[in-house]
């Protein structure tokens, strides 16, 4: 077996330090700050569903608030594909 060399390992770094990346954002992240409309009730403490733009997500309050069906909320945040909104 053979070691890598170092100029290849440098190659690497070299384009790594010379990207010019950018933070990617997701679509998840540009959920953030919309307007959703219930399409599903949340219970208090619990889950329920909102859409945007037609698709539809399952959504929860990060305090003990609830909200029916047809009533706008604003998304806050997400942890994994669920969404935590806010009146």
């Amino acid at each position: 077996w053979e070691t890598p060399k170092p100029s290849f390992i440098n190659f690497f770094n070299f384009l790594d330090k010379n990207s010019n990346s950018k933070v990617i954002t997701t679509n998840m992240d540009g959920l953030i700050g919309r307007t959703a409309v219930v399409s599903e009730p949340i219970e208090k403490n619990g889950y329920g569903y909102v859409k945007i733009d037609g698709d539809e997500w399952k959504a929860c309050f990060n305090d003990d608030q609830s909200a029916e069906k047809g009533e706008k909320v604003i998304v806050e945040s997400y942890e994994s594909i669920i969404l935590t909104v806010k009146k």
